[in-house]
Parts: structure tokens; sequence; C-alpha cells
């Protein structure tokens, strides 16, 4: 694993958006508390695009650490005389609404939407569940060597692969079925040619 002065200053930043995302905790608790229940939802989608931010950015250290080169985009964006509706559409997204209270979780990345569920399912209580992901739990108190896209999620370690959108909704679907929390998980493109 590479330690360098980026993984230091990434690790700063991570530091720094888990005081943040705390705040915003703690800022969401006073509301509810106070009963003004109108401002909770607009604070849980800030703290929904916090969370998102936070897992693109542990993305990025984790890549940075096992292989730098990997992190830097080597695609050309394409140029003004590059017809956009020839671009291909890229990978799906997913999305997840938990249907009892509505809310919504739509990231253009799906592994990080899929990490936002198993937070909002409660990452302890999917951990209770014992799955597995490639020979391995898939939620654990310790990081995994063995598998690069790990994230952390309130003190414990998500393995993701990189698995389609489709089985990451499977996935999904299955541990809101055991949880009996409902949900509604949809694999959306992300473009339209």
């Amino acid at each position: 694993m590479r330690k360098d002065g980026v993984d230091d200053a990434l690790d700063l930043v991570m530091e720094e958006l888990d005081k943040i995302i705390a705040e915003h905790k703690s800022e969401i608790t006073q509301i509810t508390e106070a009963g003004q229940f109108d401002k909770v939802k607009e604070k849980a989608e800030i703290g929904a695009h916090l969370e998102a931010f936070r897992v693109e950015i542990s993305d990025f250290r984790d890549r940075w650490t096992t292989d730098p080169w990997s992190s830097i985009s080597k695609k050309t964006p394409p140029g003004p005389s590059q017809n956009m509706r020839s671009v291909k559409r890229g990978p799906d997204k997913l999305v997840v609404t938990f249907l009892e209270t509505g809310e919504r979780l739509d990231h253009s990345n799906a592994t990080i939407t899929f990490v936002q569920a198993i937070r909002r399912m409660g990452v302890e209580r999917v951990k209770a569940l014992g799955l597995t992901v490639r020979g391995g739990p898939m939620i654990s108190d310790q990081r995994r060597t063995d598998i690069p896209h790990i994230h952390e999620v309130d003190g414990y370690y998500v393995a993701t692969t990189q698995d389609a959108t489709a089985v990451k909704k499977k996935h999904l679907e299955d541990m809101a079925h055991k949880l009996s929390i409902k949900i509604k998980a949809e694999s959306v493109p992300k473009y339209r040619s």
C-alpha cells in the first residue's frame, strides 16, 4: 500500500468531512427534537450529498493508495466537433426509494447509492445478516485487503465490487426484504443517446 503526502492530505479531508457530517447529524437531531419536521427533509438531502462526497473521496483515496495512476482518468472529454448524440450510454445508476419515508437516494455512481442505502438501512443491521462478497464478509470491523473497493461507513468497512448495477440492486432488495424494510430499487440509464 502506497503512503504519501496526497494520501495524508486525503486523510485530513476525510477527517474534516467526518466532523462536518457529525455536526450536520447533530443539527438534524436538534431540528427533529424541536418539532421542525419541514426542515428535516432538506437537511437530510444535504446530509446525503455530504455522505456521497465523502464516499467519492474515500474511493479516490483507496484507488490512490493501491494504484495512484488509475485514479487519474485517461479519457479525453468530447471536443466541440464530436456529436454528443453519438456518446454511448454509460453504466446504469442506482436509484433507491425508501417507501415508508419517501427518501430517495439517487447518485450518478451506483456504488455510492449502494453504500448510502446500506447506511440508511443501518449498517449494523445489514452486517448482522452475514452477507459475503468474494469469500469474505460484505461488512466487517476490519478493512479487508483482498478487495480494493472498501468504503468506511459508521466505523464499519463495506466491501463493494465492480458488479453491475443490477447485482447491487438485487443485493439491496435482498437486504431490505430480510430486514422488513420497504424499498424500490431501480437501475436507471445514466445517459440517453
